[in-house]
């Protein structure tokens, strides 16, 4: 990811108020709850632009490969399923900015 494409993810983040987050194709969003679905939702990466406050995710059955350092958008997040991927690797500054 180029530093113009971060820079421009974190400016749309402060920019666009949570409850205009970005839900993915066929995930399923709660912004009241604050919890994503996206079981069965193929997606190359993990999606950067879900509601920034989300407390839970569950993205499995999705062919995610890797996890680097999109998880610093949410750090909020308790809860996170990842299974039934594809990931070979958790880098170990992966979840550092969580609660």
């Amino acid at each position: 990811m180029t530093r113009h494409t971060l820079f421009f993810l974190v400016l749309w983040g402060v920019l666009i108020p949570a409850p205009w987050a970005l839900c993915p194709g066929e995930c399923q969003c709660d912004n009241t709850r604050l919890v994503v679905n996206c079981t069965g939702v193929f997606l190359a990466d993990l999606p950067m632009t879900l509601n920034p406050h989300i407390k839970s995710m569950k993205i499995t059955h999705a062919g995610l490969e890797k996890i680097d350092s999109n998880m610093q958008f949410y750090p909020d997040l308790i809860a996170a399923d990842l299974s039934h991927n594809k990931i070979g690797a958790i880098p170990p500054y992966a979840f550092e900015n969580q609660v």
